[in-house]
């Protein structure tokens, strides 16, 4: 999902950035940071699934490259 397409859905949807982050009780960085696919959070994912309509699973396979970056530094940060 493009930068682009994630705007547009918040933008249809009247939700702001703010109002997951505060919901989640994260910082709207983070929540940017997530749907910019910089970072990985399954909860601000299923968040912005419920808002916005997307199924959760396409969320997922549309940020497959996410999730392996993420591990990827995970792994690196353990050993």
């Amino acid at each position: 999902m493009t930068t682009t397409q994630v705007r547009r859905l918040l933008r249809e949807n009247n939700v702001r950035q703010r109002d997951i982050a505060e919901t989640l009780g994260v910082t709207e960085a983070h929540v940017s940071q997530v749907l910019h696919g910089k970072r990985w959070s399954p909860r601000v994912m299923r968040e912005f699934s419920d808002r916005t309509g997307v199924s959760y699973d396409s969320l997922v396979s549309s940020y497959r490259r996410v999730l392996q970056r993420e591990a990827i530094r995970l792994l690196r940060e353990a050993a």
